[in-house]
């Protein structure tokens, strides 16, 4: 029987924080720091629980405000005919590709925020970047 995976309601609720991250820290995107912040902030469920475990997610979220207060990027023109706001957070290349990689290889239907930190770890991005200067790598998250 094939499942299709979907996002939990804790990783959904996670990432609607990691947009008022972004929106707050004057960002108009939403990297893999932005989604670490999210999960922080939901304070609940096991990513938060595995974070916790590994490090001081309190000086995490400081580190990660300071390291992104006020960065942006080029938002790429959209295709004609779509419209996009003014002042719009979309997401960065990395944020993308770390969830696409954590739907393509789900093998479970329910892709919880630690499935989504676990790729974040595996695959080349700002996130596992920011993760491994606090000591969470993918050994120590898989022992968490």
């Amino acid at each position: 029987m094939d499942v299709t995976p979907h996002f939990t309601d804790e990783f959904k609720n996670a990432i609607a924080a990691s947009r008022e991250h972004a929106i707050r820290l004057g960002n108009n995107f939403i990297g893999p720091e932005h989604i670490v912040l999210g999960l922080i902030s939901v304070g609940d469920g096991t990513a938060y629980g595995r974070l916790n475990a590994l490090t001081d997610v309190r000086s995490l979220s400081e580190k990660i405000g300071v390291e992104m207060q006020g960065r942006t990027i080029t938002v790429p023109e959209p295709p004609p005919g779509v419209d996009i706001e003014e002042g719009a957070v979309v997401m960065s290349d990395d944020a993308e590709a770390v969830i696409t990689e954590t739907m393509v290889s789900a093998t479970e239907a329910a892709i919880t925020g630690e499935h989504v930190l676990a790729t974040m770890l595996r695959i080349n991005n700002s996130g596992r970047s920011l993760l491994n200067s606090a000591g969470i790598t993918s050994e120590t998250f898989g022992q968490g």
